[in-house]
């Protein structure tokens, strides 16, 4: 017997629904044991202009909002700015944009967990509840 190939429509997912994606190991490379502190460090990870953007394409007719979450350690550090960090996700934005790939919104924490107590850092849920509001913020 021939099995069908489910889709996520199948699944009830629709427009209403929001896509949580992680930054770091999911779209760029990770650097061990340091952070990409500029675009000259950013790496997208193998494939993704060409299997995530296809990916993305897809998953964009799907869910009403795709959006990135991601903690930025670095910056609690010291090691780079807010600023810093906002010049990478531009341009990554604008590679993702040339690739007819819309990203609604961008989250971040920017925490030193050792030195703060915070509810965005990932796995906290104030991402996703955030999200969920509709917060236009790109900082928590």
């Amino acid at each position: 017997m021939k099995e069908q190939k489910k889709n996520l429509g199948d699944l009830g997912i629709n427009k209403e629904w929001t896509l949580f994606l992680d930054r770091d190991g999911v779209i760029n490379k990770k650097i061990e044991n340091d952070y990409v502190r500029n675009w000259s460090q950013f790496e997208f990870i193998d494939g993704v202009i060409d299997g995530v953007i296809d990916g993305l394409k897809m998953l964009r007719q799907i869910f009403g909002e795709i959006i990135i979450v991601t903690n930025q350690r670095g910056i609690g550090l010291g090691l780079m700015t807010e600023e810093d960090l906002h010049k990478i996700h531009e341009s990554m934005k604008k590679v993702f944009e040339e690739n007819g790939i819309f990203i609604d919104k961008i989250y971040y924490c920017p925490h030193d967990y050792e030195k703060e107590i915070c509810d965005c850092r990932k796995p906290n849920i104030r991402f996703s509840t955030q999200g969920k509001k509709g917060n236009s913020r790109d900082r928590f």
